[in-house]
């Protein structure tokens, strides 16, 4: 897994910014309320699950909209 303080002016980004926001937005709901619970264990849990899905963003963006492509109707 690569290091992220390596690459500084990267996470300085605004792009690097609204990935991470989105990355959060997108965790499970449970991550999110996690981080309130009163149980420790299950604090760090939710924590370790968020950071997750941030690095995981981060290291693999979803990709760019292409407004060549048509929606598929439904």
């Amino acid at each position: 897994m690569p290091r992220f303080d390596s690459e500084p002016a990267f996470l300085a980004t605004a792009r690097a910014v609204a990935t991470a926001r989105d990355a959060i937005a997108e965790s499970p709901g449970w991550v999110r309320v996690g981080l309130t619970f009163g149980n420790e264990r299950l604090r760090e849990e939710a924590l370790t699950t968020l950071a997750a899905t941030v690095v995981e963003r981060l290291e693999n963006p979803p990709p760019p909209y292409d407004a060549d492509q048509l929606p598929l109707a439904l």
